[in-house]
């Protein structure tokens, strides 16, 4: 995919932070189109929003020496708005906070 990407390490094991990063979606209410376990991947789709047709985003839980790594990579839905760029930059950066959020919870 391209458009939209970022990564972030996090400090926990893979599958909890893959637990994190599903929980962080739906508390975002982001929508869940796939999931896989094995790989440690998720598709998701952000919803419309002011100038943005939201986004799919694939995202995929790494191992890392001490930890995790969360990829992310997405798409616009409508690639001719270019300001819907920022805000679904923005989305990435949410959802990489709230999954932080969530493991601090534990």
């Amino acid at each position: 995919m391209s458009g939209i990407s970022n990564e972030r390490f996090y400090p926990a094991s893979p599958d909890e932070v893959f637990d994190a990063l599903k929980a962080a979606a739906i508390l975002l209410r982001f929508k869940i189109k796939g999931s896989d376990e094995y790989s440690r991947s998720v598709t998701l789709s952000t919803p419309a929003q002011g100038f943005s047709w939201g986004a799919t985003m694939g995202t995929q839980v790494l191992p890392a020496e001490g930890g995790a790594m969360v990829r992310v990579g997405g798409e616009q839905r409508v690639r001719t708005n270019f300001t819907a760029r920022s805000a679904e930059y923005k989305n990435t950066i949410r959802l990489l906070d709230k999954v932080s959020a969530v493991l601090q919870e534990d």
